[in-house]
C-alpha cells in the first residue's frame, strides 16, 4: 500500500513504478492518495496507467469542485474502504506529518506490524550534515539517516513534542 498527501506522492510515484516494472512479484497493491483540491492531484494523467498495471487507485480530496465526483475527506479515511492481509500488508506514506501519523495509526488499528509500515520524513534542513540539528528527529538526524524509516524505529518519539 502506498498512502500519499499532496505533493508526497512525488517521492512515491518511483516506488509505483518499482512495482509496476517488477509485477510479478508483488500481490494486491492499492494507492490511497489525497490533495487539497482536485487540481492539486499530481499525476492524475498516470492514474489510468497505474490502473491497468493492477494498481488499485483511491482518491480524495479536501475540498470537491463542481466536476468532483470522488471522496471527499482525507487519506487515512480512506482505509475504511478496504480489506487488508495485514500479514501481507506493507505501507509507504510520505505527505503531511499529520495525514502520516492518522495512516500510522489506521494501520496500527488494522494489525499491520510497525517494522512493516515505512515514513519517508521531512524536516527543514540547513547544513545537510547533521551538525545543526534542525532535521533531528529523536537521534536520528533526517538529513544523514533518512529520510525513510520504518515505523518500529521511529515509534518511541512519534507521539513526543518537539520531533
Amino acid at each position: 500500500m502506498v498512502a500519499a498527501g499532496g505533493i508526497g506522492l512525488a517521492p512515491l510515484r518511483p516506488v509505483i513504478y518499482q512495482i509496476i516494472n517488477q509485477r510479478a512479484k508483488y500481490g494486491r497493491v492499492v494507492l490511497l492518495y489525497g490533495a487539497r483540491t482536485p487540481s492539486d492531484l499530481l499525476y492524475s494523467g498516470e492514474f489510468s496507467t497505474w490502473e491497468d498495471n493492477q494498481i488499485e487507485v483511491m482518491t480524495t480530496v479536501d475540498r470537491a469542485d463542481e466536476s468532483w465526483l470522488g471522496q471527499v475527506g482525507v487519506v487515512p479515511m480512506l482505509f475504511y474502504r478496504l480489506s487488508l492481509d495485514t500479514d501481507k500488508t506493507v505501507v509507504f506514506s510520505c505527505g503531511p506529518e499529520i495525514m502520516m501519523r492518522f495512516v500510522v495509526f489506521e494501520a496500527l488499528a488494522r494489525r499491520i506490524a510497525p517494522q512493516q509500515i515505512y515514513l519517508s520524513l521531512e524536516r527543514n534542513m540547513k547544513c545537510g550534515q547533521g551538525f545543526c540539528g534542525h532535521c533531528q528527529y529523536g537521534p536520528f538526524f533526517i538529513c544523514k539517516d533518512g529520510p525513510v524509516y520504518s515505523f518500529d524505529r521511529l515509534e518511541p518519539f512519534f507521539n513526543l513534542e518537539d520531533f
